[in-house]
């Protein structure tokens, strides 16, 4: 019975004696966590200002091949879009569209917002707003009007998945 009332004294004991003396090294240190300075870390690269780049877009069309038969045909849309270093974009866009009716753009948008530009026909011309929109995975083009870019079943409007590939 004695054997068994002195282990609650021997565990305490060896408790005490875990602790770190006043000289010795604290965890921190060991693990690299002194007073050197680390090296900095990288900076990351700058956010894109502009969705400037060389898009494609491969899709499937149908065409007329024998009449009164439709065939399927793998066509590619193109956008490609320059910083003209005023915050407008140089615009160039090519959409190819059901029995191969193509839609043609080549102007430079204006930048209306953060993330949106935009080409507005002439005085006298035929009516047309071209709006583009830089958005989180996709440059989206839309328009109103606009049917001089385009042939009879064609019109100007796409999105491109982003980053350009």
């Amino acid at each position: 019975m004695r054997l068994l009332s002195s282990l609650p004294v021997i565990a305490l004991a060896a408790c005490a004696s875990s602790s770190p003396e006043p000289d010795e090294p604290k965890m921190q240190e060991l693990a690299g966590d002194s007073a050197e300075p680390k090296p900095a870390a990288e900076d990351p690269a700058p956010a894109p200002t502009s969705p400037a780049g060389s898009y494609r877009s491969a899709h499937t069309i149908m065409v007329v091949c024998d009449k009164p038969d439709w065939c399927k045909q793998e066509v590619t849309d193109t956008l490609e879009l320059a910083d003209t270093g005023d915050g407008a974009l140089a615009a160039k866009i090519e959409l190819v569209q059901a029995n191969a009716h193509i839609c043609t753009f080549e102007n430079t948008v204006t930048r209306v917002g953060d993330r949106r530009w935009q080409w507005s026909a002439p005085d006298g011309e035929p009516s047309c707003v071209l709006t583009l929109d830089w958005k989180l995975s996709s440059v989206v083009i839309t328009s109103d009007g606009c049917r001089e870019f385009c042939g009879a079943r064609a019109v100007l409007d796409a999105s491109f998945d982003y980053p350009p590939r």
